[in-house]
């Protein structure tokens, strides 16, 4: 359940008066955090280098939630390490007026960088789209509560939908700060339907957000990465691409789209210095409702709260971060990698309905390889085993 506001587009002027930009961050200074060892402050969320180590509780090495509104340094007992900043870097986050967008701009602001705060300022419904529109459009809001921390931010109300409002957000950005190096590609609309009951306006309202979007923005920031040396690009999926939900069939196949266009991104940007990775978040962003088959509570509400997958977005954001073109599922504190495996498989050079029945079973178990970016090798090298022998 990710950020579902949606980016927008509106009228030069009434972005003008937006552009007096607070830059109160002290870029000189390189803060310091410290962590228990096997972790990393990210935000206030330990994120373990040891997969399936549960951390948090209260007592030595508990995180320290308390510095800031949302997210600090997170003092605990350990060595120190730097703090991972991103000053004097501008990144254009899709979609952050509310919910997860929101939470990625306050952290992100909240360490240096220069943000662009892109919203549509569209109500949010998930069936048909007919929902209240806000009186203010929420990216002001969040570019307010930045300026307030001394941050530097501008919003953009441009439509991710379109070709056009890609490049006018990467311009929006150039203008104000001269500069795109990282992209959070969040925005996206939700409609959830029975499958025989899509039509076309709802299948199009969902591929021209939730996919294309991320093409209308990342093809315009590509080209100023490119020219510049390099960047980063966090792509936002959904669980859903992979494991299903009933009236979600247009959504799950919009999502996985998301991960195969971010493997192409990675495999083709590597050598220009660029990365991309992809996220599939699980947060509790609408209030009131339940978790699948769990009732709503203020307990659930802090349990998925939407600022536990900020940190992630942090990480992946950064130069420091040599990952590029793999995929994670991040939600309530749990982190971990999403990969594409293939099995050893079955050899049958001449196979037929009946060899395929029988010996199917060998296609579905057995050893496993991880199909790396720009990969298949593992698969033609068996498809041409003892070709031309």
């Amino acid at each position: 359940a990710e950020g579902r506001a949606v980016s927008g587009q509106k009228t030069r002027q009434q972005q003008a008066g937006r552009d007096q930009v607070n830059r109160g961050v002290d870029a000189g200074n390189l803060r310091q955090v410290s962590v228990e060892p096997l972790g990393v402050v990210a935000g206030g969320v330990r994120m373990p280098y040891e997969r399936g180590r549960q951390i948090g509780g209260t007592g030595p090495g508990a995180v320290d939630r308390t510095l800031g509104r949302h997210y600090g340094e997170g003092s605990r007992n350990g060595g120190l390490v730097e703090q991972l900043r991103f000053d004097n870097k501008t990144i254009i986050i899709t979609g952050a007026g509310r919910n997860l967008g929101r939470e990625y701009a306050l952290l992100l602001a909240s360490r240096g960088a220069n943000v662009v705060v892109n919203d549509l300022g569209v109500g949010i419904s998930d069936s048909d789209g007919r929902a209240a529109t806000p009186l203010e459009n929420p990216a002001d809001a969040v570019v307010a509560e930045i300026h307030a921390a001394g941050g530097s931010a501008v919003a953009n109300y441009d439509s991710v939908a379109t070709s056009d409002g890609g490049e006018a957000i990467v311009q929006r950005a150039l203008d104000a700060f001269g500069r795109v190096d990282v992209v959070v590609n969040n925005a996206g609309q939700v409609r959830m339907v029975p499958f025989p009951e899509f039509t076309d306006d709802l299948i199009e309202t969902v591929i021209a957000t939730q996919l294309r979007g991320a093409l209308n923005v990342s093809r315009p920031a590509w080209r100023v990465m490119a020219a510049r040396g390099g960047g980063r690009f966090v792509n936002v999926s959904s669980g859903a691409a992979w494991g299903g939900a009933p009236g979600g069939a247009v959504y799950g196949m919009a999502k996985m789209g998301v991960i195969g266009l971010t493997r192409s991104m990675a495999a083709e940007g590597g050598p220009l210095g660029i990365a991309a990775n992809v996220i599939a978040p699980y947060a509790k962003t609408r209030p009131g409702t339940g978790f699948g088959e769990i009732p709503w509570s203020d307990e659930l509400g802090e349990w998925m709260h939407p600022r536990k997958v900020a940190p992630l977005v942090g990480w992946l954001a950064h130069d420091s971060c040599t990952v590029n073109g793999e995929c994670f599922s991040v939600g309530a504190g749990h982190f971990a990698q999403v990969s594409l495996v293939m099995y050893e498989g079955l050899v049958d050079r001449d196979p037929t309905i009946e060899s395929i029945a029988t010996g199917g079973a060998a296609m579905r178990s057995g050893p496993t390889s991880t199909i790396a970016i720009g990969g298949g090798a593992g698969a033609l090298a068996q498809m041409l085993e003892g070709f031309g022998r």
